[in-house]
């Protein structure tokens, strides 16, 4: 919110201040001023309001572009001589001279420019006829600044033409106090704040005469409480005052035209959006809020094309849409510049339907800040009555009869305030009296009940964020200032809970394993959900981003992976061929009924770990060998890095099992993927599935960019937390490990989990340790698995009969189970 400091005292005496005091009252009252800015042109000496009296060529015949004036600068002074380049100049005309010794604005340069008794080829010229550009008022038509005829001569012309530099507070705006986001609110913010009273600029309105009339409708009160229209006719459309055209330039605002500018005026000042509509536009004579129809459609003032649903308010005459409440107005009903006869809207819209329409349609503007934060309801009459009178006065208008639909009368809301209460929150020790002089200014009205409390009446623009006594407290606190609250140690103390420390040992397992953590994006484009076009997928579950920035941000993630290949692509292009990353963070599903029922249920959540390897497993930098000689990373690097983690976290590796997923994702290489599950105890014989671990399809890596192969892993953080288990201490044993070798002879198709989940179950407490040790080929559909088996009793030394019948048992049921055959 930009605050014009001269605006600011039509409102508020600031005599004796000066804009820092002002603004540093307002950030200790919770309304912090981010910058302080200066604003229009430092004009300096005399600049007054001359007339001309005559016009005559100049004496030089070779000078063609110049002419000599005699302008009266005072009254009943000689005329003086000024020479004057512009070509829109009269006999009789009024017009700002800058006097020898002032100081205006190069129009070229916008540098201060002095003025000076200078001789123009042989002509002393005493001054200069200024234009807009010179004074420093933006928009100005080429050529000199022509006055009202009505001017008096000699005057100063930088009074009359509220020609002083402004100062501008850009005050940070709060979520919850859409009253502050005008002059008035602000205003009421500052007379508290130094204890003086608020004032307002003395206007009235004319009596409505008979004559045109457009009628107002609602089709929910809930949406609109409160609809107006009011009709003006005799409109001239024009140049605002300069005045007015000064503060909303110094606001940051545009001048259109008259009506525009009052409409943008009364906005800023009083914080009412309104919005006008050219008459002849209108059909039917009628207006009425309603939703939209699902395939309507509006071309707004924007020039485009808005497509339009039923979650959408819109303003709608009797042939169809003509504004979409709170936001924008349509093209087709805009101000022109011979339009004669206007309707002038004033509403109060549902802030939640302001702010839905404008999301859906990625459409905001000045308008629908204010709605969203919400307006006064009982100042919207006042504000269209305001408009109306500056229309009147400005344009020209004849005022005629206001419409209205819904209502602008709201019941009382008294909230009570005891005294005790704020002591006990703020250890302030305030009394009824106190506390009631203190909010007075703000607009609430107070009486005592008793001496330790108060019943504080809520004004109408306060009733959004002031509805419960410690709102109150907080009122009364910051009028009397944050600053005066004692510094005390709290009285209570809670117990923080305890962390959840999975991510931190996950991050530092990882890292201690080299590698970095990246911070990626969660929104992706619809192309990573398929591998960049590479394959054909549902996109049923995505979570889409109804307003994306860009194509690459219109969805949420369903994996990391996305984000961690281009991560990768984005380092090999750029000279960094060994890369080593993994992530943490959210991805994202939508819950549906299945592909042929699509209604949306929610959104699932889910925590995962990733990671992402690709080059060399040393780095070159490092490494005396010579490129061609270094390992490259592969699936079973990024293993050894999977096994750590477990390891850190206290996952036993024997209950950790990895699966085939060759049909797992499109994703993966066919036959370099595996699916990772876990069981909570040797006991259990269904696995939880923690994620997958492979090397990515060739096809996704070259979609991707990457020019090396590329290995990942994705788990469930949530997964993870369950296998985990507390570290015990153990002993350690003093008998000896015995080892034994088992070879067996199995199909193909067998996977050697199976064998090693037997193998565990069957060995029994003794059998401490299995590790696969070599695969082999066999010709035909067989293959060769060799096991090392570790045995160890704590309390005495294996013997050979009681290892032997351990492995019988261990191959009998192999060969039971699963057809596992033995040489010997």
């Amino acid at each position: 919110m930009k605050l014009s400091y001269e605006w600011l005292s039509d409102f508020v005496d600031l005599s004796g201040l000066t804009p820092q005091e002002v603004a540093d009252k307002l950030t200790m009252g919770a309304f912090e001023v981010e910058e302080i800015k200066q604003v229009g042109a430092n004009l300096q000496g005399e600049i007054v309001v001359g007339e001309i009296m005559e016009i005559v060529p100049h004496p030089d015949p070779s000078v063609t572009k110049m002419r000599l004036t005699r302008t009266r600068v005072r009254d009943g002074a000689a005329p003086e001589e000024i020479v004057c380049g512009a070509w829109n100049i009269e006999v009789g005309q009024k017009i700002p001279v800058a006097l020898p010794g002032s100081v205006v604005i190069n129009r070229t340069t916008g540098e201060p420019f002095p003025i000076q008794r200078t001789e123009k080829r042989g002509v002393v010229s005493n001054g200069m006829l200024c234009s807009p550009a010179e004074l420093g008022i933006a928009g100005g038509e080429d050529g000199i600044l022509i006055l009202d005829p009505a001017t008096k001569v000699g005057i100063n012309a930088k009074e009359h033409l509220g020609l002083q530099p402004d100062t501008v507070l850009i005050v940070e705006p709060r979520s919850n106090r859409g009253d502050a986001l005008c002059v008035l609110g602000l205003a009421r913010e500052v007379a508290a704040l130094f204890g003086r009273s608020l004032k307002a600029p003395q206007w009235q309105l004319p009596a409505a005469q008979p004559g045109d009339k457009v009628s107002a409708d609602v089709e929910n009160t809930d949406d609109c409480p409160f609809f107006t229209i009011r009709v003006l006719s005799g409109i001239k459309i024009g140049a605002s005052p300069s005045w007015m055209v000064r503060r909303l330039e110094a606001v940051g605002m545009r001048s259109v035209n008259n009506v525009v500018d009052i409409t943008n005026y009364v906005m800023q000042e009083l914080g009412q959006p309104l919005h006008a509509y050219d008459l002849r536009k209108v059909n039917g004579a009628h207006l009425a809020v309603r939703r939209a129809r699902d395939g309507e459609t509006l071309t707004t003032l924007d020039e485009k094309k808005r497509e339009l649903n039923n979650e959408i308010l819109v303003i709608a005459d009797k042939q169809g849409v003509v504004g979409i409440a709170g936001v924008m107005g349509g093209k087709g009903s805009e101000i022109a510049d011979d339009t004669t006869t206007l309707a002038l809207e004033a509403a109060c819209f549902n802030s939640r339907r302001v702010r839905r329409s404008s999301r859906l349609l990625g459409l905001s503007s000045d308008s629908s800040l204010r709605f969203e934060r919400g307006v006064d309801l009982a100042g919207v009459r006042q504000a269209s009555d305001r408009a109306a009178h500056l229309l009147v006065e400005h344009c020209g208008a004849k005022l005629h009869e206001l419409s209205t639909a819904g209502s602008d009368k709201l019941q009382p809301v008294v909230v009570p305030l005891r005294l005790s209460e704020v002591q006990r929150l703020t250890e302030l020790e305030v009394t009824a009296e106190e506390a009631s002089r203190l909010l007075a200014p703000l607009g609430f009205a107070t009486s005592a009940k008793h001496t330790d409390r108060i019943e504080v009446s809520v004004p109408s623009f306060r009733r959004r964020d002031v509805s419960r006594e410690v709102d109150l407290v907080e009122e009364v606190t910051r009028l009397y200032g944050y600053d005066k609250v004692p510094v005390s140690m709290p009285k209570r103390t809670v117990a923080p809970p305890l962390p959840d420390t999975i991510l931190d040992t996950i991050k530092e397992a990882l890292s201690a394993c080299g590698l970095n953590e990246a911070w990626i994006s969660s929104l992706v484009s619809l192309e990573d959900l398929t591998g960049r076009g590479s394959f054909e997928t549902d996109d049923s579950q995505a979570v889409k981003v109804l307003n994306p920035l860009s194509d690459e941000h219109q969805v949420l993630r369903q994996s990391l992976l996305p984000g961690l290949l281009k991560a990768l692509a984005y380092n090999q292009d750029r000279g960094m061929p060994d890369v080593w990353l993994f992530e943490t963070g959210l991805t994202y599903r939508r819950l549906t009924g299945g592909k042929t029922d699509r209604s949306n249920t929610g959104t699932e959540e889910t925590l995962k770990v990733a990671s992402a390897i690709t080059g060399q497993l040393s780095l070159s930098q490092l490494s005396m060998e010579s490129k061609s000689d270094k390992e490259v990373l592969g699936f079973y690097q990024l293993k050894g890095v999977l096994q750590n983690l477990f390891e850190r976290l206290g996952i036993a590796e024997s209950l950790i099992t990895y699966a085939s997923a060759a049909d797992a994702s499109q994703w993966f290489h066919p036959s370099r993927c595996a699916a990772v599950s876990f069981k909570q105890s040797a006991r259990d014989k269904e696995s939880k599935l923690l994620g997958f671990i492979a090397e990515i399809h060739p096809l996704v890596g070259e979609a991707y960019g990457l020019k090396k192969s590329a290995c990942v892993f994705e788990l469930d953080v949530e997964g993870l937390r369950q296998a985990r288990q507390a570290g015990k201490f153990a002993e350690i044993y003093n008998t000896p490990v015995v080892s034994r070798d088992l070879t067996g002879d199995v199909a193909k198709a067998t996977e050697q989990a199976a064998l090693k989940e037997v193998i565990s179950q069957v060995g029994g407490k003794l059998l401490r340790k299995v590790e696969l040790v070599s695969i082999f080929d066999l010709s035909g559909e067989q293959k060769s698995l060799s096991y090392r088996l570790s045995f160890q009793d704590p309390e005495k030394t294996l013997t050979a009969d009681e290892i032997d019948k351990s492995m019988s048992k261990i191959r009998e049921q192999l060969t039971r189970r699963l057809s596992v055959s033995f040489r010997i």
